[in-house]
């Protein structure tokens, strides 16, 4: 299948949608962070940096089960690649296990992020999504060299649409409502058509009249960058 140039591109499963109720008991903001088994070495920083806040948080991954136990809050996801290339069917899959939990708002971090729990809000700026904005298009080709050896991806170009968008470098926050609809795209042949998960979120967001909003202040960062000094201190 190629490429569409309109948001069209993605399809929904309504039985999906119709299972991902609302929690009659909200909790506070869960941190996801999409991880990758290929870089586990992460993740004892991420368990420190949590548990030292007392947060609600998972570290969502995929590809080959693990041959150890997991910790508690390492969620496995079943029947998807752990790849660059799969994030987009990674953070759907991850939205149908986040679906299922007891909380209102989910912040979507990478693993190389550094949080400040007790700056977060407790709502996303609209009540369902916001983070970094971009209004212009970006570049076709950021995925190139990043993917897997041997895939098309290496040499194809997004051709799809832009519309605003959270960068997805920078964190963003998503409300229960939206990761539910995040949760019925129809991962069949996502692939083909979808690289940039941050892009496809947003897409999916605006086709049920939801916008991107700025978060209006530093919550979460990269690390070693200046908004992670200044949230460490």
């Amino acid at each position: 299948m190629g490429a569409n140039p309109s948001t069209e591109t993605l399809r929904w499963n309504p039985p999906v949608l119709q299972q991902r109720r609302a929690s009659a008991a909200p909790g506070p903001c869960c941190y996801v962070f999409v991880g990758c088994q290929a870089r586990r070495d992460r993740w004892a920083r991420i368990h420190r940096m949590m548990a030292g806040q007392g947060a609600a948080y998972r570290i969502v991954y995929a590809g080959p089960a693990p041959a150890a136990p997991a910790h508690p809050n390492e969620i496995h996801l079943l029947g998807c690649r752990d790849t660059y290339e799969a994030l987009p069917e990674k953070v759907v899959m991850a939205c149908r296990y986040l679906a299922t939990l007891p909380f209102e708002i989910f912040a979507k971090l990478d693993d190389d992020m550094v949080v400040s729990v007790a700056a977060t809000p407790t709502r996303a700026a609209d009540g369902d999504y916001s983070g970094t904005v971009l209004r212009t298009e970006g570049t076709r080709i950021w995925h190139q060299g990043k993917c897997t050896p041997g895939s098309p991806w290496n040499e194809r170009r997004y051709e799809g649409a832009f519309v605003p968008w959270c960068e997805g470098g920078s964190g963003y926050l998503l409300s229960k409502r939206a990761v539910q609809i995040v949760s019925g795209i129809d991962t069949d042949g996502l692939g083909e058509v979808e690289i940039y998960e941050d892009l496809m979120v947003a897409k999916a967001l605006r086709r049920y009249g939801i916008y991107p909003k700025p978060l209006g202040g530093a919550y979460f960062a990269p690390l070693g960058s200046d908004e992670a000094i200044a949230l460490v201190g």
